[in-house]
């Protein structure tokens, strides 16, 4: 039966994969660019390519790196392919829906605030980070010769001088600017930043600018275009190519680590598996969001943070980085309830997130926003565990927009895109 389901398990994938490309389709065919707007969208999509497309690699001949056992592999995935399905019938059921109500969102009041303090806001906040990043580095060849080493530069960067703070006080910035003016030029303020990972081989502010925008130009009814999505998913993955080339010298084969993002991150659900190592899932959820009072708090108070990671930097007998994965966070819990239930909490999330998005205003639009840019470190560390960021990020680095609103409480603007 093991040999028969193992024969089968690929070609599963493939089949739910080509159901959720199709259904995607054909939502987007009957809403339009309204989709975009609509956070399981994104959701599904980074399922499909950090799920079903590595264990479809794996399961054809694509080496894994850790060497799982047989009855690991099974495991790992049956437990994707069933958090698919449930995505499958998700997406189905709102194909179901479409047509039958009308989306309607709350009208985003802006507090009355000068475009040219903005923009010198976000100058400053711009000037500060490029200044701290360019003061502390130490060469830039030297990052694209030693990942490792830039890696450390990042997080250490981030750490003493809370750049990912700056970033999303930024973006909140341009949210704002961007409402507006109608218009998307403002996300240029975040130039330095990708320029700051192209010099550290990082990916990381790339794919929050992408976002960002992704976000902006859905709210402003601006045309998506696709190949240009194309190009960028394309240079974002490609760092890693011109990294290795950099290093080794360039060759054809190299191009086999494009996808290596997502194939390395797909394996450290076989590293917990073989741990047997697990942390308990109230201590994961009173961390999660308790993040939202500062997480240096919550580490002081469970004297660690309580995440699969550390796990999987015991156990995994690679020398480099595995990442995480969505697969891991469950398993890390080691209770098959949490498993069963874990795409209902993905579901109850993502209906969450698009009820904020629709009655918060500018607010549930910088959770939505915020949310897309942090995508990528769900999929790499958990939905609960990252659960509260976004939260967390319209909270703290946007306090300017509460302290606008109660000071100009009586003076607002009504956000409104001239293209419908």
């Amino acid at each position: 039966m093991a040999d028969l389901f193992t024969a089968n398990i690929g070609f599963s994938h493939i089949v739910v994969l080509s159901a959720l490309c199709c259904i995607l389709f054909f939502r987007y065919l009957r809403q339009g660019p309204e989709i975009l707007k609509e956070s399981s969208f994104y959701f599904v999509i980074f399922c499909c390519g950090y799920i079903s497309a590595p264990i479809v690699a794996h399961h054809y001949g694509t080496p894994i790196l850790v060497s799982p056992s047989e009855e690991a592999r099974i495991h790992v995935s049956q437990y994707g392919l069933y958090i698919q399905l449930m995505m499958l019938l998700y997406q189905a059921s709102k194909l179901a829906s479409c047509g039958h109500q009308t989306t309607t969102y709350a009208p985003i009041k802006l507090p009355a605030i000068s475009n040219r303090t903005i923009v010198v806001a976000s100058v400053l906040v711009v000037s500060y980070a490029s200044s701290v990043f360019l003061f502390n580095a130490q060469g830039f060849e030297i990052y694209w010769r030693d990942r490792g080493l830039a890696s450390e530069f990042v997080a250490s960067l981030n750490r003493a001088y809370k750049l990912n703070l700056a970033f999303y006080s930024i973006a909140g910035l341009i949210i704002y600017l961007s409402l507006k003016t109608d218009s998307r030029r403002s996300i240029f303020l975040l130039t330095p930043f990708v320029f700051m990972d192209l010099l550290t081989t990082d990916r990381n502010f790339i794919f929050q600018v992408f976002a960002l925008w992704l976000a902006v130009s859905a709210y402003l009814n601006r045309s998506i275009p696709i190949l240009r999505i194309i190009l960028v998913s394309i240079s974002i993955i490609s760092v890693e190519v011109i990294r290795v080339a950099w290093r080794h010298g360039f060759s054809l084969s190299q191009f086999v680590i494009v996808p290596g993002e997502l194939l390395f991150t797909a394996e450290s659900p076989y590293v917990i598996l073989f741990s047997k190592e697990y942390i308990p899932f109230f201590d994961a959820v009173v961390y999660s969001f308790g993040k939202v009072l500062t997480p240096q708090l919550m580490t002081f108070i469970f004297d660690g943070t309580p995440h699969f990671r550390y796990i999987i930097d015991r156990n995994s007998p690679l020398s480099f980085g595995l990442g995480g994965s969505l697969i891991s966070e469950p398993f890390s819990y080691g209770s098959q309830v949490v498993s069963i239930l874990y795409p209902f909490f993905i579901i109850l999330y993502l209906e969450g997130l698009n009820r904020i998005r629709r009655n918060g205003g500018f607010f549930g639009l910088m959770i939505f926003a915020f949310f897309l840019t942090n995508l990528v470190n769900t999929f790499r560390g958990g939905l609960i565990f990252n659960s509260m960021d976004p939260l967390y990020y319209a909270l703290y680095p946007n306090i300017w927009y509460w302290a606008a609103r109660a000071w100009t409480s009586k003076r607002v603007i009504v956000a409104t895109s001239k293209r419908t």
